[in-house]
């Protein structure tokens, strides 16, 4: 899918917008990027996924629970992005 910049920006502020918008914005591009560079690291190191284990984010809002790529040989580094728990 090709979307314009506009239809984009549309698209977040209505996720934005809705119940717990924010949180579930964060979460996807969190994930987004995760799966990137997975599949970046993949790629350099002739690697591949096996599945997904659970990951999360701790920030000013709190913990955010994530589903990170495992790896058939290497372990991903945890992410730390502070108190309250936040589940999408």
């Amino acid at each position: 899918m090709n979307f314009t910049q506009k239809q984009v920006r549309e698209i977040l502020k209505e996720i934005a917008q809705g119940g717990n918008g924010y949180v579930q914005l964060l979460k996807m591009v969190l994930e987004s990027i995760i799966v990137a560079e997975h599949h970046e690291f993949n790629q350099l190191h002739g690697d591949s996924s096996n599945g997904f284990r659970p990951g999360s984010v701790i920030g000013h809002g709190g913990k955010l629970e994530l589903v990170v790529l495992r790896s058939r040989h290497h372990n991903s580094a945890r992410v730390r992005v502070s108190s309250n728990q936040y589940h999408v």
